[in-house]
């Protein structure tokens, strides 16, 4: 049987084809037989590769409206951060026009009340230092923006709210130069406000001073407050220099080794007062002598007190 059906499978075929062939010729409802047939194939071939290409096309879709997405949302965080920086920087400006118009007032109320020692003051602008860094110089300046013009002339006290921070050693039309009260060249007359001990104090290169010439026996103590003395004429008396940090004994056992603080802190510093002109110490004979002789005129005797009273 087998062998008879392999010898005749082509005659086999071909009369199934032709009657296939014949029912959907032969067929009289519409849409049935071979029709439904071979649409039931198509279908069947075509459906996963639309829904391949269905799947591939709702992907793509959502790939591109997710970078459309992303593109807005990156232009967005853009302009924010654009804003924020302009926000940020208005602050900031804001910020450092609170802070030059507190430390202007400051320097305003600290000059009227120095009226009293003083009769002018001229506030100035720091525009350079020189040799802040410790161990990086010897010379410790800085530059202002007033000089000559202004009435600035050298030997003028330099002072702030918070404390003394030194003279002027040159000038020039539109700048002067400031010599720091921690500069080695630096001395000022200086009195211990508790004790009203005399001593001088001098720079030593580290930021720090050194009071010299308080004897072992003279009272002396750490946060002991050191004010100027008033003796050399530069600066008024009873401005704050600073605060004792240490107390030792000398090699010597004459003199305490004491170490004082600067009570300004000079490296945040911006603005300073000058110092123009101070009321006029009482002058000394030998003093009236002198400026007599310069005018040309003979001096006029000191007037003497009343008979029968004691001066």
């Amino acid at each position: 049987m087998l062998a008879y059906l392999k010898r005749y499978h082509v005659l086999f075929v071909s009369v199934f084809l032709s009657l296939i062939s014949l029912h959907m010729v032969t067929t009289s409802e519409r849409g049935t037989g071979g029709e439904r047939i071979v649409g039931t194939v198509i279908l069947a071939v075509s459906r996963p590769i639309q829904q391949v290409s269905s799947s591939t096309g709702s992907a793509i879709a959502g790939v591109w409206n997710g970078y459309i997405y992303l593109i807005g949302l990156r232009d967005e965080n853009a302009g924010l951060k654009n804003k924020v920086d302009e926000l940020t920087a208005e602050n900031n400006a804001l910020k450092e026009t609170l802070i030059h118009a507190k430390r202007a007032e400051e320097l305003g109320i600290y000059s009227r009340g120095l009226q009293e020692q003083t009769t002018a003051t001229v506030t100035a602008d720091i525009v350079a230092f020189s040799g802040l860094n410790l161990g990086g110089g010897w010379a410790r300046t800085f530059l202002v923006n007033k000089g000559i013009k202004d009435g600035i002339d050298t030997d003028m006290a330099v002072v702030t709210p918070e404390g003394v921070i030194g003279r002027v050693v040159e000038v020039t039309r539109s700048t002067s130069r400031v010599l720091l009260l921690t500069d080695p060249r630096s001395n000022i007359d200086v009195t211990i406000q508790r004790t009203r001990v005399k001593g001088v104090v001098e720079g030593d290169n580290t930021g720090a001073l050194r009071l010299n010439y308080v004897k072992m026996l003279d009272d002396a103590a750490k946060d002991d407050v050191v004010i100027t003395a008033g003796l050399a004429g530069i600066y008024p008396k009873g401005l704050i220099v600073g605060k004792v940090a240490e107390v030792r004994e000398s090699e010597d056992k004459f003199f305490k080794n004491i170490i004082v603080n600067p009570a300004a802190d000079i490296t945040k510093i911006e603005s300073v007062l000058i110092i123009t002109s101070r009321q006029s110490l009482p002058l000394n004979t030998e003093e009236k002598e002198k400026k007599a002789k310069n005018k040309g005129q003979k001096p006029k005797p000191a007037p003497q007190p009343p008979l029968g009273k004691k001066t």
